[in-house]
């Protein structure tokens, strides 16, 4: 579920919302925009789920994101790579760190750890 607001309703009640919803994953994804999810379903789950239907291990995923809803996906590939624009704590989990997404970070990344040029 997503729940859209202003960003001065989040700053005074999001601490409120987190103790009210606290059985369920509440992820910023952006200062208007908060991401309501059962707890342990996420990308990272997700991207295991298809890794292992494909036969490997998220050990060999290349992963890219720059918000709270990104941070278990960066944390659990094996190549968590958090966008130059990205929310601190995803950067603070990641293996490393792209240009942004208008400065064409995934082509940039891909180029060093895929391609190694």
């Amino acid at each position: 579920m997503v729940l859209v607001h202003t960003q001065r309703y989040f700053r005074r009640h999001l601490n409120e919302i987190r103790d009210l919803l606290k059985d369920y994953d509440l992820l910023e994804v952006g200062p208007q925009w908060i991401e309501i999810m059962p707890k342990n379903v996420n990308k990272a789950s997700a991207l295991a789920h298809i890794a292992k239907e494909n036969g490997f291990t998220l050990d060999e995923v290349i992963a890219f994101g720059d918000a709270e809803n990104d941070i278990e996906m960066i944390r659990r590939c094996g190549y968590g790579i958090a966008m130059g624009n990205a929310m601190q704590q995803v950067k603070d989990v990641a293996f490393a760190q792209t240009a942004t997404n208008e400065e064409q970070g995934i082509a940039k990344a891909l180029a060093t750890y895929v391609f190694h040029e």
